[in-house]
């Protein structure tokens, strides 16, 4: 990989430890087995769970859909829940805030193939 610019070498060079093969990290993502991978794995299938739900109160938030279901119990009340001013406190509706948040945890758990966090995002901690 070649940089035109100083910076774009120094940055290389600060990133080198967190370059692996790329076909080896698939590989090893797809198919690999350890007690870090399998976690990782459970943190990947329970964000994805909540981005699916947070992509829906979305739709709800920004008026895309006009209610939410609820389950068939009188004290439950999403589209209350979801639309209230809690809910659009940080400037914007919390529905895409959170699905965002799930969406990074997604590429963060995935990084980096079968390495502990430590081995491969080495360069990022103190």
């Amino acid at each position: 990989m070649h940089f035109n610019c100083w910076h774009g070498t120094l940055l290389l060079q600060l990133y080198k430890p967190a370059i692996m093969n790329i076909t080896a990290m698939r590989d090893a993502l797809r198919t690999g087995h350890n007690k870090d991978l399998d976690t990782r794995r459970k943190v990947i299938f329970l964000s994805a769970l909540g981005l699916v739900d947070f992509s829906i109160i979305s739709l709800y938030q920004t008026g895309v859909i006009k209610s939410l279901p609820d389950l068939p119990f009188e004290v439950f009340d999403s589209n209350k829940v979801n639309a209230s001013e809690d809910a659009y406190r940080f400037g914007a509706p919390d529905g895409p805030i959170s699905a965002v948040a799930y969406a990074a945890t997604i590429v963060l758990a995935s990084a980096g193939g079968t390495k502990k966090p430590e081995e491969h995002l080495r360069w990022m901690l103190p």
